[in-house]
This record gives structure tokens, sequence and C-alpha cells, in this order.
């Protein structure tokens, strides 16, 4: 333990003589770490969307004239993942059409008749199987008899769902990218340091020290400078967060959705993995002058 502490206020004396430096480098990975968990947190509140609305789904079920049937509404009800069906007159399509348009409806009065269909809603839960789900509920309420037109948003939800499929992936291609290039920015702070020790590196050699003596306070070094930059990513994030949830409880609204910040696992695991790109850093380093 003792050790330790001597190689980690040897790190400290370190980083003081360099501050600027290792303040440069620091600033620069947390950067990285700011875009790739700005990524994280946009595909966080994505995927929660998504979810929301598939434990809250809504499949419109269009009529025929032949009426709704008890025998109809039955079979909907049976349908698996709707948790409730509920039937839509002729007169209450045409009443919310009516105020929907607002001001414009009175281009409705001259109607001779309503050319509506009747129509059941259906709540669909459908959250742990995804939008094919979905589908393949509208699907099965769309072969059932007296029904002449089914519609959930297919194109809408189909494409979103891609998307934010693509967007994992960019994220993790991308969280791959800045990774690689935090280490080496922590090995280029790392080598800068070496050199303007290399008389005092070749000094302890001389008398003895060995190789895990001369470099635990560099490991050291790398690990504070990731875990200093992991560490302003996220207080930088969470603040960028704070404020823009304030503006949406001030007044704008996202329907009742509640905008989340990373789980805890997400970012202990960025901080570990910033403290993990410094100490990356300093063996690539060291392998590229001679042996780990």
């Amino acid at each position: 333990m003792r050790r330790i502490f001597r190689h980690l206020a040897r790190a400290l004396a370190d980083i003081r003589e360099n501050l600027l430096l290792h303040a440069l480098a620091a600033s620069t990975i947390g950067i990285i770490f700011l875009l790739s968990g700005t990524f994280s947190l946009a595909i966080v509140n994505l995927s929660a969307l998504m979810d929301r609305w598939h434990g809250n789904a809504r499949i419109m079920v269009y009529l025929d004239d032949s009426g709704p049937g008890r025998l109809l509404e039955g079979n909907l009800v049976s349908l698996p993942g709707v948790k409730s069906v509920t039937f839509i007159s002729k007169a209450e399509a045409l009443k919310a059409l009516s105020g929907n348009l607002g001001p414009q409806a009175g281009l409705l009065a001259n109607l001779d008749e309503n050319p509506l269909p009747a129509a059941f809603e259906l709540s669909v839960d459908l959250a742990d199987q995804g939008p094919e789900a979905v589908a393949r509920a509208a699907e099965a309420a769309g072969a059932l008899a007296g029904v002449s037109d089914v519609e959930y948003g297919r194109q809408w939800l189909s494409r979103f769902t891609m998307f934010i499929r693509l967007a994992r992936v960019a994220a993790l291609a991308l969280s791959v990218l800045f990774l690689v290039a935090a280490v080496f920015i922590t090995a280029s702070t790392i080598r800068l340091v070496l050199y303007n020790r290399a008389e005092e590196i070749s000094i302890m050699r001389l008398v003895g020290a060995t190789e895990g003596f001369i470099r635990a306070p560099f490991y050291l070094q790398g690990m504070i400078q990731g875990l200093a930059g992991g560490l302003f990513a996220l207080a930088v994030l969470f603040s960028f967060f704070a404020l823009a949830r304030s503006g949406i409880s001030g007044g704008l609204t996202l329907g009742g959705f509640t905008p989340l910040f990373l789980p805890v696992w997400a970012w202990a695991s960025g901080l570990a993995a910033a403290g993990g790109v410094g100490l990356g850093g300093c063996f690539l380093t060291f392998i590229r002058f001679g042996g780990r």
C-alpha cells in the first residue's frame, strides 16, 4: 500500500510539472467521450420513445357497410396483445373530424351523407415483441369479415425502427473509433513526458530500479488523465441534459414523455472505459519504446 501511494505521489508530481500538457489531453479525451455520450443519450431516449409507443400502440380497424357486429368485436378482442377495443360510430368519427378542422368545419355542413366509416380502435400492448408483432395483429384484424381497411402507421413505424437500428450500429462504430483516438492521444502525452524525463529514467535504470517501479507512475498518470476526461464529459453531458429537461418541463412537451439520462451502468462503464483508455495509451507507448 505504501508503494502505491509513493507511485501516486510521483504521478501527481509529474502531472503538476506538465499541467498544461495533461490538461489539454484530458480535455480532448473529454470531448471525445462527450460526443460518444451524446450519441448514446440520443439512442437511449429514442429507444424509450419507441418502447412507449409499443406499450400503448393504436390500430384503427375500419368497417364496411355490413356494420360492426358482436362477432367481429369478439374476434378483435381475442387477438394477441389487444388490451381493449373501442367502437367509433360514423357520427362520432364525423364529429371528431369537425373538431379537428376547427374554423373550416363548415365545409362538412353541405354533405348529403356521412362518408366516414365506422371503426374499432384497438389498444395494443406489444412492447416485448417489437413492431413485427404490431404488423401481425393488424394483418389478422384486416383478414376478418366486415373489415375494409386497417391503419397503424406502418411506414412510419418501420422507418423509425430501421433508423434506431442504424443509429445503434453507427453509435457503436463511432464509439470504437473515438476510443482508439483517445488511446493514441494518451499515448502521445505519455510519450512527451517520457522524452522530458529520459535522462532521469536512464539514471534510475543504472542504479537498479525495476521497470515496474519506473513505469507505474506513468500508468497512473494515464489512468488519471482518462478519468479526468471522462468526468469532464459526464459533467458537461449531465448539465446539458438538465437544461434540456428543464426546458421541456417549462413549456415544451413530448407527448407526456420524460427524457431519460444514461443509466448508471452506462455512465459507470464509460468512466471505466476512460480509465482504461489511459492505461491503454501507456501500454502502447511502452510497447513502442521497448517491451511492456
